[in-house]
């Protein structure tokens, strides 16, 4: 019977195998770590969009940022509150209002995103009060169009 030779990674040494079994796990857990990370990792941050953009409707968001589901995360609030930015920009009671807020226009912004351009551009004119087109724009989504998270939130 012949035998069928086989990579040999312990060096015929008990302790040199059992530290290079060891080393080999360690690097594919760091792989299989790094790579859930990688994939869970979205290029913009609700948060941080409503932030640096405190005078941004929710539906400029998606139409002036281009921010949608399958590019922006929203973290929950705890995620949020160890982030040094967010310590130096906010109280803890003005965090939670916008997170509050952004909670509710995180909503406005999954059901918006779904709209096509034409129905986003039609929500996003101003229309006076005597405007003969207002009437043809669903009021529910215009007023989740024009919610301004950042609305009643104080900075430090």
């Amino acid at each position: 019977m012949k035998r069928i030779r086989t990579i040999d990674i312990c060096f015929n040494d008990s302790l040199s195998c059992t530290l290079n079994i060891r080393i080999i796990s360690m690097l594919l857990l760091f792989l299989v770590t790094f790579n859930s990370y990688a994939q869970n990792y979205k290029e913009n941050d609700f948060i941080v969009a409503i932030s640096n953009n405190p005078t941004f409707t929710v539906g400029e968001l998606i139409v002036i940022g281009g921010l949608n589901t399958s590019n922006t995360q929203f973290l929950s609030e705890a995620q949020y509150l160890n982030h040094n930015k967010i310590k130096s920009r906010y109280t803890a009671s003005s965090f939670h209002k916008l997170y509050a807020n952004a909670s509710k226009a995180w909503g406005y912004f999954k059901e918006l995103q779904n709209l096509s351009s034409k129905q986003l551009e039609s929500l996003g004119y101003n229309y006076s009060q005597w405007d003969v087109f207002k009437s043809q724009v669903n009021s529910d989504l215009y007023n989740k169009y024009h919610y301004l998270p950042h609305s009643g939130v104080q900075r430090k």
